[in-house]
């Protein structure tokens, strides 16, 4: 099983690759500077019997939605087209996915998704979890 996501909402042109195999559990993560500028890659592989647990969680970043706040504030108040800008990249990021995958010497790889993607990566989380059950 393979997945391809988005790693934001934000960088929809980068995409993150995950792929299950009967042993293994590889994939690449693209890395940013300030969350859109590529900057190199993480390549995940990790090995069925040391993974522990795989599982999704979404959070929203309170720092983010303020920085967005504070952006529309501004955007108000100026009349300015950037500052609008800046307020939707603020506050369309302040809301995230990640995949979690645990080893059982309690490390954890994060890989962020898009919210948009995160039914596709619950699936392939399902299918690691399923995996892991069977053996």
């Amino acid at each position: 099983m393979t997945i391809s996501v988005r790693p934001s909402l934000i960088t929809f042109w980068l995409r993150s690759q995950l792929t299950l195999t009967e042993t293994m559990v590889n994939g690449s993560a693209p890395n940013t500077l300030f969350g859109i500028i590529p900057a190199g890659r993480n390549d995940i592989s990790q090995p069925l019997n040391r993974i522990s647990r795989v599982q999704v969680s979404t959070k929203f970043v309170t720092g983010a939605l303020l920085l967005g706040a504070i952006f529309v504030a501004f955007a108000v108040s100026t009349g300015s087209a950037v500052w609008w800008v800046f307020a939707v990249v603020a506050l369309v990021s302040s809301y995230r996915a990640e995949l979690l995958i645990t080893d059982s010497g309690g490390g954890t790889q994060e890989v962020s998704v898009s919210p948009l993607d995160r039914e596709a990566v619950q699936g392939f989380a399902s299918a690691v979890n399923q995996k892991l059950a069977l053996t």
